[in-house]
């Protein structure tokens, strides 16, 4: 991001992730698209960013799952209750399918290790927004 061009880096974040190349939320743009909000005085799509980069990353590192139902699926802590969240719906369409059909990556004790990088980024941005918008 280039200093005081956040507004326009948001954009061209969000722009980014239209682009459905993966079906998970990507967890590397999501934390930059929140942390370009914030810079950009957006704190509202900051918590957006944050809270959808969570779910994100619960679920690909097993702390929350896809209930298969019919007609379709949700996402659950426990394996009976769906989250209830504001941006759940949007991650249920994205995520879930990408499991079912076998894409959902390696087994949880890997895959926190595979994202122990974009976990860390998570909380220092997470943190920066938090400590900031006192």
């Amino acid at each position: 991001m280039e200093k005081w061009r956040y507004a326009e880096a948001a954009m061209r974040f969000e722009a980014a992730l239209s682009i459905l190349l993966f079906e998970i939320p990507n967890v590397d743009l999501l934390p930059r698209l929140a942390l370009a909000y914030y810079l950009a005085g957006n704190r509202e799509k900051a918590g957006e960013s944050l809270a959808k980069t969570e779910l994100s990353l619960l679920a690909q590192i097993g702390v929350i799952g896809c209930i298969d139902t019919n007609p379709g699926f949700f996402l659950s802590r426990d394996g009976t209750t769906r989250i209830s969240d504001k941006y759940v719906e949007e991650m249920e369409d994205r995520m879930c399918s990408a499991f079912f059909e076998g894409i959902g990556g390696p087994p949880p004790s890997e895959m926190v290790i595979m994202l122990a990088d974009h976990i860390k980024y998570f909380f220092e941005v997470k943190k920066t927004v938090a400590s900031r918008s006192d």
